[in-house]
């Protein structure tokens, strides 16, 4: 915030993940991790809350996940105002994808800013064929297995070769023919056999770009509209720290006096001289 001084800011939660649409897709998703801790789901509204406190507004969905609300909010910005540079804050390479002239995504411990150089030099791949990769590849922290011996490496190259997943498959036959590529005598017959499940790989890491944002009832009782983008985009306007209400809210969520508030205080701080640098003296 700092750093940067958006003109909009919002963060995205996840929701339930037993109620996430991939759960119906493909039931092994994110099977592989420990159960959501009920308590740290339940300390989510408070979160938003808090994070209204600090000018930023919140977004949580009962059946998508934060990267697709992201994604979404993304879709909106590029319509809006192509020329608006857009930053996404995560670790999470499936949010690569996203990744264009105008769209970055930045790692939230390096500040790290990848743009679609970076995400190639990364991940072997531009961001048009994150998913792709991932579809082939897998992805372990998802619990995608993707094709049997078929790791980063091979499906790089799958892809170099080929342009895409969907020419790959309509070029099978010519998989043997590709250079430095190991096993490739059989891999076609792999990948054939795994056809049904790569395409349901495909649809699970997909960003669903389209989720119907709801604003929060303290900014607005209604929800976006496609004839109504500008209105929804003002309430995401970064306006600052609430003076007022923050520091009671910011008391009660770290507890004594002090403890926690640096980013609060920071904000805080950096605000009032530049209200002071404003003022004009009589």
């Amino acid at each position: 915030m700092s750093q940067h001084k958006p003109a909009y800011v919002a963060a995205c939660f996840d929701g339930r993940r037993d109620d996430v649409f991939r759960r119906a897709l493909f039931p092994a998703y994110k099977q592989n991790r420990d159960a959501q801790p009920p308590e740290l789901l339940a300390l989510v509204p408070r979160a938003m809350t808090y994070l209204q406190a600090l000018g930023c507004v919140s977004f949580r969905s009962p059946t998508h996940e934060g990267d697709d609300l992201m994604g979404s909010l993304s879709y909106m910005a590029r319509a809006l105002a192509p020329d608006v540079t857009t930053i996404l804050v995560t670790e999470d390479k499936d949010m690569m994808c996203l990744v264009n002239d105008n769209t970055f995504v930045m790692h939230p411990r390096t500040l790290q800013i990848f743009d679609a150089a970076a995400v190639e030099a990364k991940l072997g791949v531009p961001p048009s064929l994150v998913a792709d990769l991932l579809s082939l590849a897998g992805d372990p922290v998802d619990g995608i297995p993707g094709v049997k011996r078929v790791g980063p490496q091979t499906a790089v190259r799958l892809l170099k070769a080929f342009g895409s997943l969907d020419n790959l498959y309509d070029n099978l036959d010519e998989v043997a023919a590709v250079p430095n590529l190991r096993g490739a005598k059989t891999l076609a017959e792999k990948l054939r056999k795994e056809k049904e499940n790569v395409w349901i790989y495909r649809s699970v890491v997909a960003l669903a770009c389209d989720v119907k944002l709801e604003l929060p009832l303290s900014s607005s009782s209604s929800s976006s509209s496609s004839s109504s983008l500008i209105p929804f985009m003002e309430h995401l306007r970064y306006l600052g720290v609430d003076e007022v209400g923050g520091e009671a809210l910011m008391e009660e969520a770290m507890g004594a006096k002090g403890v926690g508030k640096g980013p609060y205080l920071k904000l805080l701080k950096e605000q009032q001289k530049e209200q002071q640098r404003r003022s004009v003296p009589f």
